[in-house]
């Protein structure tokens, strides 16, 4: 039961922080930014910042653990994505490869 409520609190969160990122970057005022997600990458899913720079996806893959996870981890990564297009696209293809990789540990 703990378990499940705390996959349910993940979905919850994480699912707030990818609305924000599909609504209009116009509106700045909720607007997330890349640090908000580097956050909710340490509070949410205890991966520490600057750590999705240099790992692969099976590694990723293997840190979150459950598929669950693992799925948050790739809608994160392509929130991410989204948050840095304009300042960071290079930084952003890589969250997206990174995203798609991931994608693949679990539906492969």
């Amino acid at each position: 039961m703990f378990v499940n409520g705390y996959i349910e609190r993940l979905i919850r969160q994480i699912g707030q922080i990818v609305a924000r990122t599909t609504t209009r970057q116009e509106d700045v005022e909720t607007a997330v930014t890349p640090d908000e997600i580097d956050a909710a990458w340490s509070e949410l899913l205890g991966i520490p910042p600057g750590l999705l720079d240099v790992i692969d996806a099976a590694a990723l893959a293997t840190l979150l653990g459950q598929p669950e996870k693992q799925r948050l981890g790739a809608d994160l990564l392509e929130a991410d994505a989204r948050a840095r297009d304009a300042d960071d696209p290079l930084g952003a293809e890589r969250r997206r490869a990174l995203a798609r990789a991931l994608r693949d540990q679990f539906t492969g």
